[in-house]
């Protein structure tokens, strides 16, 4: 079996493990360098901090904090600056990357991912029995798989910036379009660029003067419309 691991720091002989709730107001991925410094060295300050330092605070309730994600790895750091530019309380947490990818999975999608594991256990149990071949038409319900389906499409969708709106418009009528998007308006660019043409006359022959020349004929500007 393969081993877990995951980048830790054990604290030796550690008074206590007692937790306050943290709440992370804003996800930011910084580069990978930018996060190994901040690691090695949590006091140093960062533009991604002092941006969002309106943020960070505590209350009676919580730490409201801000994670600092790894670019190119896998783990965070969990940072309230208490009005500074640099981590005044921080806290490494090992795997942060899967913890935000938790986060931004909508309910549709948590609900797929429940039906698959509820088939595979099924295939499972029936593959114990001596079953070797499966029908997915018969494992899976399509008709409670379609509406999840849908639910998390559009909310996708919600998310991006490029998107003004889109719903889940279905009625249950076949052939009927069930998704309504409208897309934000892209930003017109025009571009203009001063162009010199140039016509060259191809050589010609002088006879007095026994040489060959080229001429070339100088345009007037144009402006190119794209």
């Amino acid at each position: 079996m393969n081993k877990f691991y995951m980048n830790g720091k054990l604290i030796h002989k550690a008074s206590d493990h007692n937790t306050k709730r943290c709440e992370v107001e804003k996800w930011v991925f910084l580069p990978h360098s930018d996060f190994d410094r901040l690691k090695a060295n949590p006091y140093q300050e960062h533009e991604a901090i002092t941006a969002a330092r309106d943020l960070m605070y505590e209350d009676k309730n919580a730490y409201h904090c801000i994670m600092l994600l790894d670019e190119y790895g896998e783990d965070g750091l969990l940072i309230e600056a208490e009005g500074f530019d640099y981590p005044r309380l921080s806290m490494f947490v090992p795997d942060a990357k899967s913890i935000y990818e938790r986060y931004q999975t909508s309910e549709p999608e948590l609900k797929l991912h429940d039906m698959i594991k509820d088939t595979v256990e099924k295939i499972a149990e029936l593959a114990h029995t001596g079953k070797t071949d499966f029908t997915s038409a018969d494992m899976i319900d399509m008709d409670e798989i379609v509406s999840p389906v849908k639910n998390a499409i559009v909310l996708q969708l919600a998310q991006r910036d490029d998107i003004k709106m889109a719903e889940n418009t279905d009625i249950g009528v076949d052939f009927q379009p069930d998704i309504h998007v409208e897309a934000e308006k892209l930003t017109e660019l025009k571009f203009y660029c001063p162009l010199k043409v140039q016509r060259e006359i191809k050589p010609s022959f002088d006879e007095d003067e026994d040489e060959f020349f080229e001429d070339t004929e100088e345009l007037s500007d144009f402006e190119v419309l794209e």
